[in-house]
């Protein structure tokens, strides 16, 4: 595309003005200023002060391109999402959970099927309490047993004997983390977490307040609700139905010690080098201290009257505690019937290895697609987005489409900003916004530009914004006339100009004091002139730091004016 100008004459050659038009290919296209407004009627040309009115809406869906501060959040949701029986990566993430320190263990304000937070003593650990009570004497009357002097059974139990009870405790302490404590990423270990396939997520059995498990679809996505990670709840409210948390992480501690956080801070699980959770027993720092050393007993009678002291390290022996026949056997006046503790092995103890297995370092374990567990966050598979079947205020699941992207949607009308959002198709019919067209940025001229009207306060070369000038021409002297002085660095380009002689005369523009000639000799008769309109392009400039020249070649006055523009 190439802009020129032709010059309008009339009948008797006399020029009356031109026209600028735009050449594209073998057409010849006349350059037009756009005006708007109703037929018949004329609101002005389109300008910085009368815009071309464009109305757009935020109506319809958004198909917007995710970038900067929203893109890192969704990578970081997505980088706490597994799939059952997928290798975990080399350095897998997951949600750190805290616990709230209480030293004492005091009662809580919520009652019973209220959500509460996990409490830990001043080490970080845990806080648990079996279940469960010992009968005496069968009386079905739960007392304390009192046994000074108690000897121990032949056959006891032994530390050798409880190994693997030690081994799944430590495996269980090791993901447990400290809240205000040292993270280290190539040491400390974390835990995660299984759930129940359920393909149609079906309503469950349980009721309001029951306990019941995760659950994942057919590709071990796990069914959630809310936005990116389940409901949260607050503390001494009712449960919903069904209820849904997240995964868990915990800091590496091997050696649990006392925390900096106090009595009801908030502060993180930690877990053992194996990636087991520290647990705590309930008064155990009590029960440890009274039964620590050596304790003898000698030979006199029992009865189960008074608090019994127990040694903490049992006698050797080759039976087993725990193994007695139901009703039959009995150690002291203690009988086996009742709800007892027991020692982990078998079921339980498959069940904690299966726990200990999803545990991985950070920063240091290695993937293995054959190998490596984990635990898995997911979404409902919905080609076709639709309506869910449930109401509002009920939980729902995530959605992807066949490709597995999530669905996301724009709630409300976008906050202003000046950010560009997504890349839309063209005639897509999607509006954002009042779309400001005055401030878009200044391109280079191709042949997708649109056609619209000069600005009137500044010319542009390429990116520069260029304020027109203009001066006036009072030429008296026979030769060199200065027109407009030099200016530092910058060349006098030339809009427009008129001249009138009141004499016969011939004049030139000049690129400085008898310098190149620029226009050419133009001759006046008497009362003779020219008037050249204007070009957005120029007509001839001067070179850098030099005078613009007015020079004639005999005795006239030559007066007139000139817009130009320093380049």
């Amino acid at each position: 595309m190439a802009e020129q100008t032709f010059t309008l004459k009339n009948d008797d050659a006399t020029i009356v003005g031109t026209l600028l038009v735009d050449q594209v290919g073998a057409n010849i296209i006349p350059t037009s200023k756009i005006t708007i407004g109703a037929d018949d009627s004329d609101d002005g040309f389109v300008n910085s002060a009368n815009p071309l009115p464009c109305v757009v809406t935020n109506a319809g869906t958004f198909v917007s391109q995710i970038d900067g501060s929203a893109l890192t959040a969704l990578q970081l949701i997505d980088d706490i999402v597994s799939v059952v029986d997928a290798a975990g990566g080399a350095a897998p993430t997951g949600v750190l959970s805290l616990a709230t320190r209480d030293d004492a263990l005091s009662a809580l304000t919520p009652v019973e099927g209220d959500f509460v937070g996990l409490r830990t003593d001043a080490n970080g650990a845990l806080w648990v309490i079996p279940s469960g009570t010992v009968t005496v004497d069968g009386s079905g009357v739960t007392q304390p047993i009192s046994a000074v002097s108690l000897p121990l059974p032949t056959g006891a139990a032994t530390d050798s004997t409880l190994s693997s009870i030690k081994s799944s405790t430590s495996i269980i302490d090791d993901p447990v983390f400290v809240d205000d404590a040292a993270f280290t990423l190539t040491s400390s270990s974390v835990m995660m977490a299984g759930a129940i396939r359920d393909d149609s997520l079906g309503a469950l059995s349980a009721v309001e307040g029951d306990a019941v498990p995760l659950r994942v679809g057919s590709t071990g996505a796990l069914h959630v609700t809310g936005g990116g990670g389940g409901t949260e709840y607050t503390e001494d409210a009712a449960t919903a139905n069904p209820i849904v948390g997240t995964a868990t992480l915990m800091e590496r501690d091997d050696v649990l010690s006392t925390v900096t956080p106090i009595a009801g801070d908030w502060i993180g699980f930690r877990g053992t080098a194996e990636g087991a959770l520290w647990v705590q027993d309930f008064n155990s720092d009590a029960i440890r201290t009274a039964v620590e050393g050596t304790l003898t007993v000698g030979s006199h009678a029992v009865t189960n009257a008074g608090t019994f002291a127990t040694q903490a390290t049992l006698q050797a022996g080759t039976a087993e505690i725990g193994k007695l026949a139901a009703g039959v056997a009995e150690i002291g006046n203690v009988k086996n019937s009742g709800t007892f503790i027991v020692q982990e092995d078998g079921g339980a103890l498959t069940a904690l290895e299966l726990v200990d297995d999803i545990i991985a370092v950070l920063g240091t374990a290695t993937y293995s697609e054959a190998t490596t567990k984990g635990a898995v966050v997911g979404a409902v598979r919905n080609d076709t987005l639709a309506a869910l079947a449930g109401t509002d205020n009920e939980i729902a699941p995530l959605q992807v489409n066949a490709s597995g992207a999530l669905y996301v949607t724009v709630d409300g009308a976008l906050p202003a900003g000046t950010n560009a959002i997504g890349k839309l198709a063209a005639n897509s019919g999607v509006d954002i916004g009042d779309v400001d067209v005055l401030s878009a940025p200044v391109r280079d001229r191709t042949t997708d530009n649109q056609g619209v009207a000069l600005q009137t306060d500044a010319i542009m070369d390429d990116v520069t914004v260029l304020t027109p000038k203009f001066s006036a021409i009072n030429a008296t002297t026979n030769g060199d006339n200065t027109i407009v002085a030099a200016v530092s660095g910058k060349k006098v380009r030339v809009l427009s100009y008129s001249l009138v002689a009141d004499a016969a005369v011939g004049c030139a523009f000049d690129d400085g004091s008898g310098g190149t000639e620029l226009s050419g000799q133009m001759a006046f008769a008497a009362n003779g002139g020219i008037s050249v309109p204007f070009s957005p392009v120029g007509h001839f400039e001067t070179t850098a730091n030099t005078v613009l020249n007015l020079e004639t070649d005999a005795v006239a006055n030559v007066r007139g004016h000139v817009c130009y523009v320093e380049v």
